[in-house]
């Protein structure tokens, strides 16, 4: 068990290395799948550490700190992967403290703090190792906006015993000085489809002689708005949204196919499930009235839902009271972002804290996954902070529920 105070000495001594790091990834983010560069950052840190890792999948790296005195076994866990988006070189008030410098990714969802905050943690607690018992397992993921190895990473620690696993995400609507880590659905299930419409192009001239899969597609999107309302259980939210729409390439040409997908949020699985379904059957419905088909091209429903654990908050907020006072507490609502923390948690309690990193002051108001994104470096000493203090503590006293 660690004091507040060798808590906040160690982040104050990693807090140069967390910055300088957070701004090298920032500068040089690489999408889900790709990120070799980061994941060698990661690997040359640990190795200088002395802490023994291996690689998953592609990139994603699973080291293991144990300190061979008996204690809990805690899993902390962050992100590596960017967003193929291109970054604004301001905020929403004035230019950026640092801009990607590569085209087309772009970390407007805050993943390069989260790998920052857990480096620095990582070596902060080696640093004080011999303070700490049990076994800390660090997971620096390379596909959280994919979902791309979350069946690896549950199959890799399926026969691992954990009595808990931890996250921090950077939070756009929390203030910086602020942390989250209030019990319950933290975010949301996804639910992704696409659709191919398939009809029967010809001239613009004569309709007559088409199928228009243009027309059935956005008669099905209007029919999907009414099923919404009539079509299910309105005291479970599910929310629907159409990302992409594509077909044709003339104005007097009607195409033989479109295709459009979208996402669904939900924090009820089985509503998420009916909702898919209802979604299925509108749009094959809706087809025939058009004489056209529909082909459902892509469709998932996710079981992850990330939680935090009635007993972990409980014992987060023990930890981070002496740490950050009443006022450095916050609850907030869940978030319908969805990703895929839950796989670390099919067999222990997990925690996923919101870590705030919003400033008005600096212009740092975006929403997440926006171009203008931009995550206050304030919040990254807090991070550390938060995560050193409850790895610490946990090791030592949480009591696991039998």
């Amino acid at each position: 068990m660690l004091d507040t105070q060798m808590v906040r000495r160690a982040a104050d001594e990693q807090l140069p290395f967390v910055k300088e790091t957070f701004t090298q990834l920032h500068q040089n983010p690489e999408l889900s799948m790709y990120t070799k560069n980061t994941s060698a950052l990661v690997q040359q840190q640990l190795r200088e550490l002395g802490v023994p890792f291996e690689i998953v999948g592609n990139y994603s790296v699973i080291a293991l700190l144990d300190t061979g005195r008996p204690g809990n076994t805690l899993l902390l866990r962050a992100d590596m992967d960017a967003l193929p988006m291109d970054e604004a070189p301001q905020n929403d008030k004035g230019p950026k403290q640092c801009v990607a410098q590569v085209s087309g990714a772009a970390h407007t969802c805050g993943h390069d703090a989260h790998t920052a905050i857990l480096l620095g943690a990582v070596r902060a607690l080696c640093g004080m190792r011999e303070k700490l018992v049990g076994k800390l397992y660090f997971v620096f993921e390379e596909a959280e906006e994919t979902g791309g190895v979350a069946d690896i990473m549950e199959q890799y620690f399926a026969d691992i015993h954990l009595d808990c696993a931890w996250a921090i995400h950077v939070y756009a609507k929390l203030a910086t000085g602020k942390i989250c880590v209030t019990p319950g659905q933290r975010m949301s299930g996804f639910g992704g489809f696409a659709i191919r419409v398939n009809g029967q192009g010809g001239h613009g001239s004569r309709p007559d002689l088409c199928r228009s899969p243009i027309m059935a597609a956005a008669n099905m999107i209007q029919n999907l708005s009414n099923a919404w309302i009539s079509q299910r259980d309105i005291t479970k939210i599910v929310t629907l949204s159409i990302g992409s729409i594509h077909a044709g390439t003339k104005a007097n040409i009607i195409p033989d196919c479109c295709e459009f997908a979208g996402s669904m949020r939900y924090f009820d699985y089985e509503a998420g499930k009916q909702a898919m379904d209802t979604l299925i059957r509108v749009c094959k419905d809706t087809a025939r009235l058009y004489g056209c088909t529909a082909e459902v091209t892509d469709c998932e429903v996710s079981r992850n839902i990330a939680t935090t654990a009635p007993e972990t908050s409980a014992f987060a907020t023990a930890c981070f009271l002496p740490l950050f006072g009443k006022e450095g507490l916050a609850d907030t609502e869940p978030w319908y972002g969805s990703e895929p923390f839950a796989v670390y948690c099919r067999h222990c309690p997990g925690i996923f804290a919101f870590l705030g990193c919003r400033n008005e002051d600096k212009g740092m108001t975006a929403e997440h996954h926006n171009p203008h994104f931009e995550v206050d470096q304030d919040c990254l000493q807090m991070g550390v902070e938060a995560t050193c203090q409850y790895a610490a503590n946990f090791l030592h006293d949480f009591k696991p529920q039998n």
